[in-house]
């Protein structure tokens, strides 16, 4: 008999404070190739300001959230596997 799995929960709430994730380098067979990319900032520190959950065709969900960055204004959709929350850096 197949079990069913419960409902996924969000693993942040609104209002918590959360940072990207770090990125792991690029591989460059040049130091000439690495100049010529651009490499982006780091967004710091959000606000998660809303939860949207996306489900896929075999009807997972997968949880997105709308963060507010401090600093620039900007807000934008991000998975909640490139969140972390902001006191836990130490990871």
């Amino acid at each position: 008999m197949v079990q069913k799995r419960p409902p996924a929960t969000p693993k942040f709430k609104e209002g918590d404070r959360v940072t990207e994730h770090h990125h792991a380098g690029r591989l460059f067979i040049s130091l000439n190739a690495q100049k010529k990319v651009k490499t982006s900032k780091d967004r710091g520190v959000g606000t998660v300001k809303s939860i949207t959950v996306k489900k896929n065709k075999v009807g997972a969900g997968h949880f997105f959230y709308d963060v507010l960055w401090d600093g620039t204004g900007c807000s934008g959709l991000i998975s909640q596997m490139r969140l972390m929350l902001a006191n836990d850096e130490s990871e």
